[in-house]
């Protein structure tokens, strides 16, 4: 438990998913699995993902990763929830970038991609 100058002992409830979650094996979500396309707008960059879904109702992401090293990271999450048929969305992640910025980093179902940014 983090001492009390470090935001006291977790509430019970905290404790209770925490143990849950071991008592299942410690499971992780899914990637997606995805293309990939890279735009820039003057700084700002938006990274689009076309992403395939196995259900429609699954629940999917873009989470960004701590930003170390020569490029920023992102990673496409996958919550399998849903029921049906299999569908085509797209999710958006936008953030700054310095002009000599060329690519992104991103991890789905597929490992870890370089995707191209235009000048």
């Amino acid at each position: 438990m983090p001492p009390g100058d470090e935001g006291g002992p977790w509430p019970a409830e905290w404790v209770a998913v925490f143990k849950r979650w071991v008592e299942k094996q410690c499971p992780r979500l899914d990637r997606g699995d995805a293309t990939w396309v890279a735009t820039r707008s003057g700084p700002t960059v938006t990274l689009t993902a076309t992403v395939k879904l196995p259900k429609g109702g699954d629940q999917t992401w873009i989470e960004p990763l701590p930003y170390v090293g020569t490029a920023p990271r992102f990673v496409l999450y996958r919550e399998a929830v849903g029921k049906g048929a299999p569908v085509t969305v797209t999710r958006n992640a936008r953030f700054e970038a310095a002009p000599g910025l060329d690519f992104v980093i991103v991890e789905d179902a597929g490992g870890e991609k370089k995707v191209p940014i235009p000048r």
